[in-house]
């Protein structure tokens, strides 16, 4: 297991000793920086750290540039229902069907603050249009590494709340560290859905 797809590839060109252009390692690099979050999401491997040391003398690397990559990241130039489309992902369990949709930036407070009902219309609108029983958006910052959870329904946020622990104002929740949708909510909100069914048919 790794952290990154890019570490795979990268570890092809290292055990190889195949010549890597600079373009690629760049790439690579960048790629390993982002699925990573920068080192700082639990899927991170020593293999993924092993790969970005020596991917980062293969390319002259502009300073300051993990900070001006995740700044490019946090500027949307399209709607924000297809900002949301592009990494969302549905999920089933038990019947239930849970969307969620994920995004890497910098600066999420102002983010949110700024987009607040833009983000639940959009939300709304995803649930309906896909059919969803629960639908949130987390967003991971980057830079003070924490989490920012957004929910438009009741049982998405009593569904966050019992999985994390969190608490709720206005809809919006934070919490430090970095929680990746794939590696970590999803597991534990189908253990908390499949355990509720598993309740009700007891009774």
């Amino acid at each position: 297991m790794v952290g990154s797809c890019a570490t795979l590839i990268a570890e092809k060109f290292f055990k190889e000793k195949i010549i890597i252009t600079s373009s690629s390692a760049a790439l690579l690099y960048s790629a390993i920086i982002s699925n990573t979050v920068n080192f700082q999401a639990n899927v991170t491997t020593d293999r993924d750290k092993k790969m970005y040391d020596w991917l980062v003398k293969q390319f002259d690397s502009p300073e300051n540039y993990v900070h001006k990559m995740f700044v490019a990241k946090s500027v949307f130039k399209k709607p924000l229902k297809e900002v949301f489309c592009d990494d969302f992902a549905t999920f089933e369990f038990r019947s239930k069907q849970l969307g969620i949709a994920q995004l890497e930036i910098v600066n999420t407070d102002d983010f949110v603050n700024k987009n607040k009902e833009e983000i639940q219309k959009v939300l709304t609108k995803i649930k309906k249009e896909k059919n969803l029983d629960l639908i949130f958006l987390s967003l991971i910052d980057t830079e003070k590494i924490k989490n920012t959870f957004v929910v438009v329904d009741e049982p998405s946020k009593t569904l966050l709340t019992q999985t994390l622990g969190i608490k709720f104002e206005n809809n919006i929740s934070c919490r430090d560290g970095v929680l990746m949708r794939k590696s970590i909510i999803i597991p534990m909100a189908k253990r908390v859905i499949e355990s509720r069914n598993s309740t009700k048919k007891v009774h």
